[in-house]
């Protein structure tokens, strides 16, 4: 659909129908294409996909509109149904008085190959009001105007911020997807047991996961068919959709490209194989709503936080099979403050008491509580000692059963749902239910005759199934806590390596310090998002941010200081005079022999004079070096640059190699590389 920009307006254009959105108080209306002619020198802007929502970040901030500027294919659920992921949003406020450079997709129609729209021509009104505000400008030059000025630009760094984590949410976590034609707010049971099917999606949405119905409100107050196409109602959660072949003759790779076996042989994928699509669906609740720090635990109303609904789909034919499950922040009023990384026991103790309590005062028979300590039986990390706890349910998950319908309608309904949790329903939790739905997918798939009943899923297919779910336990993880899931190498390869637990490491620390600044953003973005007051003071977040930020910078300054006084130093001490400096730099050794090969600490100097270069072993608890090298020039055979040699993973850095001749002897060489310059930079390397 075409956007455009009037004097008072914008104007979302399809077909023979527009949305006008008023530039002056955000009020909304539909009306007929032809009324564009009754604007006043409308511009195309460009097209977009569709509209989110309205929405202001502040009391002191305008009101903006929030437009789909870019969707990606997801896949196709049962029916055909396409579902898309936002990737790209624009945010238009309404204070702003020129056309936007959106970086919208240029419409053919209006632009002829320009880049840019030009400006909007000004009426005779708004040149009076541009001399008013000049002349006002000028009157006020002094004292007062200074405050004035330091609070517009306080308050255009907080917007900033905003919009800024506002643009993150959307765009940086794979969080929002929408389909025009089915319903992803509600599961494939729900919708076989409603009457609305004939009715537009959005008027037969499951109310806790329609994210954005704040923020389209105004659209939905219309209410009339001439505003149904306007209102895409947006799940926050994760999709994926895989079609997969059962074949347990599958050949591989190296069979493949081998000239000993015969041509007929090599055919691995073929029609007499059973095909099944498989679709994962999570979607969060937007009651409660939030980042991991911000919200936890029960509201009043029995709103839990991170509360997920996780479909998981098995389409055959004109068979379509659903297994439900969900997670929730435990459902007690609670809340943590202090990272306890030593008494870990300790603290879920009480939790899982807490819980076990309301179960018991709870005391209905159809609720059946089940204890699992995951520590205890995947000490060591052997996680797959999870099949000890899906072997222990299996009659209930038999008992459970599955949502099942075809053309004809229902055939079956799930009787029942397993609610999983942890402490806040990320790692461990996605774990468990990846297992759990395994077990449905196999009972479901040889009920249908796709799997033969005593054989297990093909590895094929079984690692593609594990890369969904690790997926979906990244992406919600990422929306709830700001990273990925940890033990999410476990979900997705169905093994535990030592690479898998020190990125973890990194995963729990990144977790800390994103709640520190970013999280009271996001908060305040997701309450907006849902129309709920912000309780925080922004302003003194902000302020104490800022403060942060120029304590870090201090902080690299006196370090960068630090680091040429040293250079100053130890050039004036181990240089002989007839020597002249050429440069210094503080490095790293990272030397593939080292022990620990990814520490940041300066712990090389290398000095370069006329003649030699000088490697000095600096010891920053002693505060000095303590050994050096000196070599000659003359010994440099070769100088080498490429990615730092490591033990797991993939480099991340770029390193520089000198090899040197030690007497007649060649091979020695040392492995050098920079430091990163600040935090921002980690994992990016830098130029040496």
């Amino acid at each position: 659909m075409e956007l455009f920009q009037a004097k008072d307006h914008y104007i979302l254009q399809y077909g023979d129908v527009a949305l006008w959105y008023s530039r002056k108080d955000g009020c909304m209306n539909v009306r007929p294409a032809t009324d564009l002619l009754l604007a006043w020198n409308p511009i195309c802007l460009g097209l977009v996909e569709g509209i989110i929502g309205k929405i202001q970040l502040h009391a002191d901030l305008p009101l903006g509109l929030v437009l789909i500027r870019q969707k990606a294919l997801v896949g196709l659920l049962p029916g055909n149904h396409k579902v898309y992921k936002i990737t790209k949003i624009a945010v238009i406020p309404l204070s702003e008085d020129e056309p936007q450079d959106l970086e919208l997709e240029l419409c053919k129609k209006h632009h002829f190959g320009i880049n840019k729209p030009e400006k909007i021509a000004q009426s005779p009104d708004d040149s009076k009001f541009l001399l008013k505000t000049l002349s006002q400008i000028k009157s006020n030059v002094g004292g007062p105007t200074k405050k004035k000025v330091k609070e517009n630009k306080e308050k255009d760094r907080l917007e900033r911020r905003l919009r800024d984590e506002l643009y993150k949410i959307f765009m940086d976590s794979d969080s929002f997807y929408y389909s025009h034609t089915y319903d992803l707010t509600n599961t494939v049971q729900r919708q076989g047991a409603s009457d609305k099917s004939d009715l537009p999606v959005w008027r037969r949405v499951d109310d806790r996961f329609f994210w954005n119905k704040h923020m389209i409100q105004d659209l939905l107050d219309l209410q009339g068919p001439q505003v149904d196409f306007w209102i895409i109602p947006i799940i926050q959660g994760f999709v994926q959709v895989e079609e997969l072949v059962v074949n347990y003759r599958e050949c591989s790779d190296e069979e493949k490209s081998s000239p000993e076996t015969p041509l007929q042989e090599h055919t691995c994928v073929d029609d007499i194989h059973p095909r099944f699509t498989v679709a994962l669906i999570s979607r969060r609740s937007r009651h409660r709503a939030g980042m991991r720090y911000k919200r936890r635990g029960v509201d009043t109303d029995g709103n839990v936080a991170n509360y997920v609904e996780t479909e998981q789909l098995i389409h055959v034919h004109s068979h379509t099979l659903s297994f439900v499950q969900t997670r929730g922040s435990i459902p007690v009023f609670w809340s943590q403050v202090i990272i306890n990384l030593v008494d870990q026991n300790g603290r879920e103790k009480v939790m899982g008491d807490a819980y076990l309590k309301q179960v018991l005062l709870y005391n209905n028979p159809n609720l059946t509580y089940v204890s699992f300590d995951f520590h205890e039986h995947c000490r060591g990390m052997k996680f797959e000692n999870v099949q000890t706890l899906t072997d222990a349910i299996s009659d209930i998950i038999t008992d459970m059963r599955w949502g099942w319908v075809d053309q004809a309608g229902v055939i079956c309904t799930q009787e029942g749902i397993f609610r999983v949790n942890c402490m806040d329903c990320l790692d461990r939790t996605n774990v468990v239910q990846a297992a759990i739905a395994r077990v449905v997918m196999e009972k479901q798939l040889k009920k249908l005759g796709v799997m033969p009943p005593e054989q297990p899923l093909p590895l094929k297919c079984y690692r593609i199934y594990q890369v969904m779910w690790a997926n979906n336990g990244d992406t919600i993880s990422r929306q709830y806590a700001g990273t990925a899931a940890l033990k999410g190498d476990f979900t997705r390869t169905g093994e535990r390596k030592l690479a898998g637990v020190m990125k973890d490491g990194v995963n729990s620390a990144n977790r800390y310090y994103l709640n520190r600044f970013r999280d009271a953003y996001r908060q305040a973005v997701i309450d907006l998002m849902m129309g709920l007051p912000v309780t925080e003071d922004l302003y003194s977040i902000f302020s104490k941010e800022k403060e942060h930020e120029e304590k870090e910078k201090e902080s690299q300054k006196g370090a960068q200081e630090q680091v040429s006084f040293l250079l100053q130093t130890y050039m004036q001490l181990l240089l002989p005079e007839d020597e002249k400096f050429h440069g210094g730099w503080a490095l790293i050794d990272c030397d593939p022999s080292l022990i620990d090969a990814t520490h940041k600490d300066v712990d090389v100097l290398l000095l370069l004079s006329n003649c030699a270069y000088y490697v000095a072993y600096y010891d920053e608890e002693a505060d000095k070096v303590n050994q050096y090298q000196r070599l000659s020039l003359e010994g440099l055979e070769k100088i080498e640059i490429g990615p730092e040699p490591t033990l797991f993973g993939k480099p991340k850095y770029c390193c520089m190699r000198l090899h040197y001749r030690n007497g007649d002897t060649s091979g020695y060489f040392h492995t050098l590389r920079a430091v990163t310059r600040n935090p921002e930079d980690d994992g990016k390397g830098t130029r040496v």
